[in-house]
């Protein structure tokens, strides 16, 4: 299976994704009779809207300084205030309605892609990622046009995000197994709220 769809293939429209199970992804693991998405979901987007609001009137606060020159708290420190408080608030939310899951997220170039997917496909289900809490693993396929310098965005799933020593042990394997650079671990409430 692994030689015959390739992530270099044209994307026809059809299949702009290629995802592999691995050998520890079950419905257990994912708790599903605990979470309540549409919940955290609501609960996601209504914290999203303050916290714009918020960010919109820092930014535009003509009396905050942009920078630190008085003591007070530039625009940047009270930026970034917010992000942590929304960052942890998203986990609160995400934890208790059970929506934990998520995926760390690796981007590797289109004349590598095939070489990384056959090697991360094949860990997953009998190598070093099988022997971790990663479930699945799923890759972008070309563009249906060419675009120059593309990247192909790969996702290793996890049950939860939250639990530490989990999504660290599939971090090691993933950076020492197979040398691949990883852009970061990603709540699926973010993405089904929008946010990058």
């Amino acid at each position: 299976m692994i030689l015959q769809y390739k992530p270099s293939m044209k994307n026809d429209g059809t299949n702009p994704w290629i995802s592999v199970q691995g050998s520890q992804a079950s419905s257990e693991d994912v708790g599903a009779e605990d979470v309540d998405e549409v919940a955290a979901i609501e609960e996601a987007v209504e914290l999203l809207k303050e916290v714009t609001a918020k960010i919109k009137r820092i930014k535009n606060n003509k009396s905050i300084r942009a920078n630190k020159k008085t003591g007070a708290k530039s625009k940047k420190e009270l930026l970034e205030a917010e992000r942590v408080s929304a960052t942890e608030k998203l986990k609160e939310i995400s934890i208790s309605h059970g929506c934990v899951s998520g995926k760390w997220l690796i981007f590797a170039p289109s004349d590598k892609i095939d070489t990384i997917w056959s090697t991360v496909a094949t860990s997953l289900v009998s190598g070093p990622l099988s022997a971790t809490s990663a479930s699945l693993a799923t890759v972008a396929t070309c563009p249906q046009i060419e675009t120059p310098d593309y990247e192909h965005l790969l996702f290793i799933c996890l049950p939860n995000v939250y639990d530490k020593d989990a999504a660290t042990e599939v971090m090691r394997v993933l950076l020492r197994n197979h040398g691949l650079y990883i852009v970061g671990i990603k709540s699926d409430l973010y993405t089904s709220i929008g946010e990058p």
